[in-house]
């Protein structure tokens, strides 16, 4: 990883600095391969956004507002191994990153409303020559589609979703800069607080509706969402005693981490 550009350095260099504590923060997000469900309607248009609907009697289907984000793309292996030995350096030189599970593995850096914020910082990073970039994405791609007689997923799971949706959207409201000491990020400061609160019951409640559903295939993942909401709660919490860049990104970092594992989850239903 190398600084390229004079104009971008003090950016780079502050983000560096307020970040060595980072060193051990290296983050995993286990994106798995699809599972595919029969018996799904193909033309899934017809039913209404932010409603469960069903599509040929048998399958129902939460589809719930999109919500774009940016991340920095900072490289992307095939093999993991070598997603893993970047991975270890940038967290060693200061730079937390988390690495996406299946090939093609994609490290990735910092979560903003803004991409022209992240713009500067990937500009200031280079892997084998190829310099990073800003990638958008969005949250809620994928619906949540389950049996139309699974009242579990129903009347447990679909409204969880809901609230978890709900929580990274005000997420993305909140996240729009990388420097804490900016006006308009240090209004928002008791937000940060507010939302940590949410997530952290939503971890909890996660871990309830796993050990409930015992029988249910999506027992797992909601296990495993409980450990990551549980984390990005307590990054979020963590601001209200210190608040600076370094517990910024930290909290962005672990927020991307619960964005990875939801999709995994909802990928798995599809």
């Amino acid at each position: 990883m190398t600084s390229r550009s004079s104009l971008h350095r003090r950016i780079f260099s502050l983000i560096v600095s307020l970040a060595l504590v980072l060193a051990v923060s290296l983050l995993f997000g286990q994106v798995l391969g699809n599972l595919y469900l029969g018996n799904i309607a193909a033309n899934d248009s017809k039913i209404k956004t932010d409603l469960i609907g069903e599509t040929s009697g048998k399958i129902k289907v939460l589809r719930l507002k999109t919500i774009p984000y940016y991340t920095i793309l900072v490289a992307t292996y095939e093999e993991r191994e070598s997603a893993l030995r970047l991975g270890k350096s940038l967290a060693e030189k200061g730079l937390p990153v988390i690495i996406t599970g299946t090939s093609p593995n994609q490290i990735k850096l910092g979560l903003l409303n803004n991409e022209d914020r992240l713009i500067p910082l990937a500009q200031s990073i280079s892997v084998d020559g190829k310099r990073a970039e800003v990638q958008k994405g969005e949250i809620n791609s994928i619906s949540f589609k389950f049996a139309n007689n699974d009242t579990y997923s129903a009347e447990k799971i679909a409204p969880f979703l809901g609230e978890l949706s709900l929580c990274l959207e005000k997420a993305m409201l909140l996240n729009a800069d990388l420097e804490t000491n900016n006006t308009n990020v240090s209004k928002l400061k008791p937000k940060f607080i507010e939302l940590a609160e949410d997530v952290e019951g939503l971890g909890k409640r996660s871990l309830e509706l796993a050990k409930a559903g015992q029988d249910s295939k999506h027992v797992t993942y909601l296990a495993d969402l409980s450990v990551v909401l549980y984390n990005w709660g307590q990054s979020l919490a963590q601001l209200g005693t210190d608040w600076g860049n370094a517990q910024l990104l930290i909290s962005q970092q672990q927020a991307l981490v619960v964005i990875d594992e939801y999709q995994r989850f909802l990928n798995s239903t599809n």
